[in-house]
């Protein structure tokens, strides 16, 4: 998370161009092979030593026609797989996985053959055979994106081409209060509002009542926090504290021995946020050109629809400033679909969206 905030791009582990540990490859790191689940050291030695002496490999049955299959075994080609290594050969994993029966037991003759002492008519053909396809990729997709990205985070141990979050990267810029690296910065006690996926549920029963609560790990876009849901929200929002679930938690700080740690007032589905934790209207307009004429029409489309969410105005100057006026009280409006379709009906797309109002002033 921290290289993709600084524009450094993460690459994932690849046959064609990894070996044991990361390695710097242009402006981006690489993913090492030695770092997938079920892959050791040797299978990587003989992959890229191979790869070294022979070239790039051209595909999945190149691959298991010229590597050893009593080093390298299925489980190990299946890590890779997952991992995303052979996306250089321009085949995708769910073409990968269709045809790897075959590849192996091609690759399994090829083997017999070398340890025999024969020679196959392609070896004969030499060049000429290279340069000639002979497998046809199967005409199917990648894998759904979820199921892609689980698998990243089986091998790898966390998430390299994307991030489950990411589709609602929005909600959670505009709905979260702070970011967990913060925590350690807040006081005891302080309210907090994070966003991110369920991720290990330990549940507990309390000594007194015999009621259950659980212990859970917040998986954010900056990584882990833990969270204690304690026995009478537990059995409001027990439904709620299923693995990949994304959800918003409003909670407040407790430290324990120095570190930080929420302990959870309301749970909500992620897609519930606009709904639910919409506290303010954010509005964008340009000062070049702006005429008293659109203000007007703003204010009485503003008007129109009164509500409890504050108004903040980004204006941006011709310095390409960003000034945020809070508009007055009696400016206050209903966040709907509405509010949004007149104003961009007016500003243009983009120029209207919501928020929870998290660090900014209100009119009570």
């Amino acid at each position: 998370e921290e290289c993709r905030r600084i524009n450094i791009e993460v690459l994932p582990p690849d046959v064609n161009s990894s070996y044991t540990g990361f390695t710097v490859e242009g402006n981006s790191i690489r993913f090492g092979m030695g770092a997938v689940k079920n892959v050791g050291a040797g299978p990587v030695e003989a992959i890229a030593a191979e790869r070294d002496a022979g070239g790039a490999y051209k595909d999945i049955f190149d691959f298991c026609k010229r590597i050893d299959s009593r080093l390298i075994n299925r489980r190990v080609i299946e890590s890779l797989n997952k991992a995303g290594a052979f996306a250089s050969t321009g085949w995708n994993r769910r073409q990968v996985e269709q045809v790897l029966d075959e590849a192996l037991g091609e690759g399994q003759l090829s083997q017999r053959d070398r340890d025999s002492g024969q020679t196959s008519l392609l070896d004969l053909m030499g060049n000429e055979a290279e340069s000639a396809p002979i497998h046809t990729k199967p005409n199917i997709g990648e894998w759904a994106e979820n199921e892609l990205l689980q698998f990243e985070k089986e091998m790898l141990g966390l998430y390299v081409s994307s991030h489950p979050l990411a589709k609602y990267s929005r909600t959670l810029e505009h709905y979260s209060s702070h970011g967990i690296a913060t925590f350690k910065d807040l006081r005891d006690g302080t309210e907090v509002v994070v966003g991110g996926l369920i991720g290990n549920v330990k549940q507990h029963i309390t000594q007194r009542g015999n009621k259950k609560m659980a212990f859970v790990t917040l998986e954010t876009l900056e990584g882990p926090c833990e969270v204690t849901v304690f026995p009478d929200l537990y059995e409001l929002r027990a439904g709620l504290l299923v693995t990949d679930m994304a959800v918003m938690i409003g909670a407040r700080i407790s430290f324990r021995n120095d570190e930080p740690g929420l302990i959870a007032s309301d749970i909500i589905p992620i897609d519930d946020a606009p709904d639910r934790l919409t506290r303010a209207v954010h509005i964008r307009l340009t000062t070049i050109g702006l005429d008293e004429t659109l203000i007007e029409r703003l204010a009485e489309i503003l008007g129109e629809r009164p509500g409890k969410c504050d108004v903040y105005l980004h204006c941006v100057t011709p310095d390409h400033e960003d000034v945020t006026v809070h508009a007055t009280s009696a400016c206050k409006v209903a966040p709907t679909q509405e509010l949004c379709d007149e104003v961009e009906g007016l500003l243009g797309e983009d120029t209207l969206w919501f928020s929870g109002a998290n660090g900014l002033p209100k009119h009570e």
